[in-house]
Protein backbone atom coordinates (compact mmCIF):
# COMPACT_ATOMS: atom_id res chain seq x y z
CA UNK A 1 0.00 0.00 0.00
CA UNK A 2 1.60 3.51 -1.08
CA UNK A 3 1.19 6.38 0.75
CA UNK A 4 -0.61 8.86 -1.37
CA UNK A 5 -1.63 12.31 -0.38
CA UNK A 6 -4.68 13.51 -1.68
CA UNK A 7 -2.57 15.98 -4.23
CA UNK A 8 -1.36 13.58 -5.21
CA UNK A 9 -4.22 10.75 -5.91
CA UNK A 10 -6.44 13.49 -7.58
CA UNK A 11 -3.31 13.54 -10.03
CA UNK A 12 -3.13 10.11 -10.86
CA UNK A 13 -6.87 9.91 -11.19
CA UNK A 14 -6.41 13.18 -13.69
CA UNK A 15 -8.72 14.96 -11.30
CA UNK A 16 -12.50 14.83 -10.93
CA UNK A 17 -14.91 16.66 -13.69
CA UNK A 18 -17.83 19.54 -12.57
CA UNK A 19 -20.55 19.96 -14.52
CA UNK A 20 -23.04 22.32 -14.48
CA UNK A 21 -25.62 20.27 -14.77
CA UNK A 22 -24.31 17.40 -11.69
CA UNK A 23 -25.30 18.52 -8.35
CA UNK A 24 -21.68 17.10 -7.49
CA UNK A 25 -18.13 15.73 -9.02
CA UNK A 26 -18.32 13.49 -11.75
CA UNK A 27 -15.32 11.56 -13.77
CA UNK A 28 -15.34 11.08 -17.32
CA UNK A 29 -12.79 10.20 -20.44
CA UNK A 30 -13.34 11.34 -24.23
CA UNK A 31 -16.26 9.94 -25.64
CA UNK A 32 -14.27 9.42 -28.73
CA UNK A 33 -13.04 6.21 -26.72
CA UNK A 34 -17.00 4.89 -26.42
CA UNK A 35 -16.74 1.21 -27.93
CA UNK A 36 -20.69 0.78 -28.40
CA UNK A 37 -21.52 4.33 -28.87
CA UNK A 38 -18.31 4.82 -31.65
CA UNK A 39 -21.00 2.91 -33.63
CA UNK A 40 -24.04 4.49 -32.95
CA UNK A 41 -22.73 7.63 -33.82
CA UNK A 42 -22.79 6.69 -37.37
CA UNK A 43 -26.50 5.67 -37.23
CA UNK A 44 -29.02 8.72 -37.92
CA UNK A 45 -31.99 8.99 -34.96
CA UNK A 46 -29.55 7.15 -32.20
CA UNK A 47 -28.91 8.52 -28.99
CA UNK A 48 -25.98 9.42 -29.84
CA UNK A 49 -25.50 11.00 -33.35
CA UNK A 50 -25.60 14.23 -31.72
CA UNK A 51 -23.52 13.34 -28.41
CA UNK A 52 -23.47 16.62 -26.65
CA UNK A 53 -20.45 15.72 -25.40
CA UNK A 54 -18.45 16.06 -28.49
CA UNK A 55 -19.17 19.18 -28.97
CA UNK A 56 -19.49 22.56 -26.75
CA UNK A 57 -16.65 22.67 -23.68
CA UNK A 58 -16.04 19.25 -24.28
CA UNK A 59 -13.83 19.86 -27.57
CA UNK A 60 -11.96 22.74 -25.58
CA UNK A 61 -8.09 21.85 -25.32
CA UNK A 62 -7.95 21.40 -21.56
CA UNK A 63 -11.19 19.29 -21.41
CA UNK A 64 -9.35 16.82 -23.97
CA UNK A 65 -6.37 17.13 -22.07
CA UNK A 66 -7.44 15.85 -19.20
CA UNK A 67 -9.59 12.82 -20.87
CA UNK A 68 -6.45 11.68 -21.86
CA UNK A 69 -4.54 12.10 -18.43
CA UNK A 70 -7.55 10.53 -17.08
CA UNK A 71 -7.27 7.79 -19.21
CA UNK A 72 -3.91 6.97 -19.06
CA UNK A 73 -3.96 7.07 -15.23
CA UNK A 74 -6.18 3.76 -15.57
CA UNK A 75 -3.03 2.54 -16.32
CA UNK A 76 -1.57 3.07 -12.86
CA UNK A 77 -1.38 0.61 -10.26
CA UNK A 78 -2.57 3.17 -8.14
CA UNK A 79 -5.70 4.06 -9.40
CA UNK A 80 -8.05 2.20 -7.67
CA UNK A 81 -6.49 3.43 -4.57
CA UNK A 82 -5.97 6.94 -5.68
CA UNK A 83 -9.71 7.53 -6.47
CA UNK A 84 -11.05 6.34 -3.11
CA UNK A 85 -8.99 8.49 -1.52
CA UNK A 86 -9.75 10.96 -3.88
CA UNK A 87 -13.62 10.59 -3.30
CA UNK A 88 -13.52 10.01 -0.28
CA UNK A 89 -11.88 13.38 1.13
CA UNK A 90 -13.64 15.19 -1.83
CA UNK A 91 -17.00 14.35 0.15
CA UNK A 92 -15.28 14.79 3.54
CA UNK A 93 -14.69 18.33 2.81
CA UNK A 94 -18.13 19.57 0.59
CA UNK A 95 -20.64 21.96 2.28
CA UNK A 96 -23.32 20.86 -0.44
CA UNK A 97 -26.78 20.48 0.89
CA UNK A 98 -29.82 19.13 -0.99
CA UNK A 99 -32.96 18.19 -0.07
CA UNK A 100 -33.89 14.13 -0.26
CA UNK A 101 -37.51 13.04 1.11
CA UNK A 102 -38.27 16.67 2.72
CA UNK A 103 -34.76 15.92 4.88
CA UNK A 104 -31.94 18.07 4.09
CA UNK A 105 -28.58 15.87 3.36
CA UNK A 106 -24.78 15.79 2.73
CA UNK A 107 -24.36 16.17 -0.75
CA UNK A 108 -23.18 12.57 -2.04
CA UNK A 109 -24.25 12.25 -6.05
CA UNK A 110 -21.09 11.19 -7.46
CA UNK A 111 -21.75 10.42 -11.37
CA UNK A 112 -19.48 8.16 -13.47
CA UNK A 113 -19.26 9.43 -17.40
CA UNK A 114 -20.30 12.47 -17.74
CA UNK A 115 -18.49 12.02 -21.20
CA UNK A 116 -17.34 8.40 -22.05
CA UNK A 117 -18.24 4.65 -21.13
CA UNK A 118 -17.14 1.81 -19.73
CA UNK A 119 -13.93 0.55 -21.35
CA UNK A 120 -13.63 -3.42 -20.24
CA UNK A 121 -15.27 -5.62 -17.73
CA UNK A 122 -11.87 -4.69 -15.58
CA UNK A 123 -13.33 -1.44 -15.44
CA UNK A 124 -16.50 -1.99 -14.51
CA UNK A 125 -15.55 -4.38 -11.90
CA UNK A 126 -12.80 -1.71 -10.17
CA UNK A 127 -15.72 1.16 -10.36
CA UNK A 128 -18.07 -1.31 -8.03
CA UNK A 129 -15.11 -1.89 -5.65
CA UNK A 130 -14.75 1.68 -5.73
CA UNK A 131 -18.54 2.19 -4.73
CA UNK A 132 -17.75 -0.29 -1.72
CA UNK A 133 -15.08 1.29 -0.92
CA UNK A 134 -17.03 4.46 -0.48
CA UNK A 135 -20.37 3.75 0.73
CA UNK A 136 -21.35 7.05 1.99
CA UNK A 137 -21.68 8.28 -1.28
CA UNK A 138 -24.29 7.52 -4.13
CA UNK A 139 -23.17 6.61 -7.58
CA UNK A 140 -24.44 6.68 -10.35
CA UNK A 141 -23.50 5.09 -13.47
CA UNK A 142 -25.22 5.01 -17.46
CA UNK A 143 -23.69 3.19 -19.86
CA UNK A 144 -24.54 1.51 -23.53
CA UNK A 145 -21.69 -1.40 -22.87
CA UNK A 146 -24.51 -4.05 -22.10
CA UNK A 147 -21.71 -6.73 -22.95
CA UNK A 148 -19.72 -5.23 -19.77
CA UNK A 149 -22.66 -5.38 -17.46
CA UNK A 150 -23.95 -8.68 -18.54
CA UNK A 151 -20.20 -10.51 -18.21
CA UNK A 152 -20.40 -8.35 -14.62
CA UNK A 153 -23.85 -9.58 -13.38
CA UNK A 154 -22.91 -13.37 -14.67
CA UNK A 155 -19.78 -13.05 -12.90
CA UNK A 156 -20.29 -11.73 -9.71
CA UNK A 157 -24.71 -11.35 -9.34
CA UNK A 158 -25.28 -7.67 -8.40
CA UNK A 159 -23.29 -4.34 -8.08
CA UNK A 160 -23.35 -2.70 -4.73
CA UNK A 161 -26.19 -1.23 -3.08
CA UNK A 162 -24.75 2.86 -3.61
CA UNK A 163 -24.08 1.91 -7.24
CA UNK A 164 -26.98 2.65 -9.49
CA UNK A 165 -25.92 1.02 -13.17
CA UNK A 166 -28.43 2.27 -15.85
CA UNK A 167 -28.46 1.03 -19.35
CA UNK A 168 -29.17 3.56 -22.38
CA UNK A 169 -31.53 2.86 -24.94
CA UNK A 170 -29.60 2.97 -28.60
CA UNK A 171 -32.04 4.98 -30.40
CA UNK A 172 -34.23 8.14 -29.83
CA UNK A 173 -37.75 7.98 -28.96
CA UNK A 174 -37.42 4.18 -28.23
CA UNK A 175 -37.53 2.07 -25.44
CA UNK A 176 -36.90 -1.11 -23.73
CA UNK A 177 -40.10 -3.25 -22.36
CA UNK A 178 -38.24 -4.91 -19.97
CA UNK A 179 -35.42 -4.10 -17.83
CA UNK A 180 -32.48 -4.88 -19.68
CA UNK A 181 -30.61 -7.66 -16.53
CA UNK A 182 -33.11 -6.34 -14.27
CA UNK A 183 -31.78 -3.04 -14.04
CA UNK A 184 -33.45 0.57 -14.83
CA UNK A 185 -33.26 1.80 -18.25
CA UNK A 186 -32.89 5.93 -19.79
CA UNK A 187 -34.63 6.64 -23.17
CA UNK A 188 -34.74 9.88 -24.49
CA UNK A 189 -37.23 12.03 -25.60
CA UNK A 190 -40.20 9.00 -24.47
CA UNK A 191 -41.47 9.65 -21.11
CA UNK A 192 -44.12 6.63 -19.81
CA UNK A 193 -46.02 5.61 -17.06
CA UNK A 194 -43.15 3.82 -15.69
CA UNK A 195 -40.59 6.43 -17.21
CA UNK A 196 -40.02 9.34 -15.35
CA UNK A 197 -39.64 12.46 -17.29
CA UNK A 198 -35.90 14.32 -15.97
CA UNK A 199 -37.06 18.22 -14.57
CA UNK A 200 -33.93 19.53 -15.64
CA UNK A 201 -34.97 21.09 -18.63
CA UNK A 202 -37.37 23.08 -16.67
CA UNK A 203 -34.89 23.83 -14.04
CA UNK A 204 -31.99 26.06 -15.35
CA UNK A 205 -30.68 22.74 -17.17
CA UNK A 206 -30.13 21.51 -13.66
CA UNK A 207 -30.31 18.41 -11.04
CA UNK A 208 -31.01 20.24 -8.19
CA UNK A 209 -32.64 18.44 -5.83
CA UNK A 210 -33.74 15.86 -7.90
CA UNK A 211 -32.07 12.23 -7.84
CA UNK A 212 -34.05 10.04 -8.99
CA UNK A 213 -30.89 9.17 -11.56
CA UNK A 214 -29.51 7.72 -8.40
CA UNK A 215 -32.20 5.55 -7.36
CA UNK A 216 -33.51 2.55 -9.64
CA UNK A 217 -35.88 4.41 -11.97
CA UNK A 218 -36.71 4.70 -15.46
CA UNK A 219 -35.53 7.73 -16.79
CA UNK A 220 -36.39 10.18 -19.75
CA UNK A 221 -33.92 12.77 -21.31
CA UNK A 222 -34.79 15.46 -23.20
CA UNK A 223 -32.58 15.38 -26.14
CA UNK A 224 -29.81 17.93 -26.30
Amino acid sequence: MSNLTVTEALTVIGGFSRTSKMPFYSWSISAFDCQVGSKLREIPGSTCSMCYAMRNMYVMDNVKASHRKRKAGMEDPRFEEAFILALTETYRRTRGTYTRRNKLVKEDRFRWFDAGDVQSLEMLEMINRIALATPKLRHWLPTRELAYVREFKAKHGAFAKNLIVRISTPMMGDRFQNRPLGLPFSTVDRPDKDIRACPAGSQGNQCLNCDACWTDKNISYASH
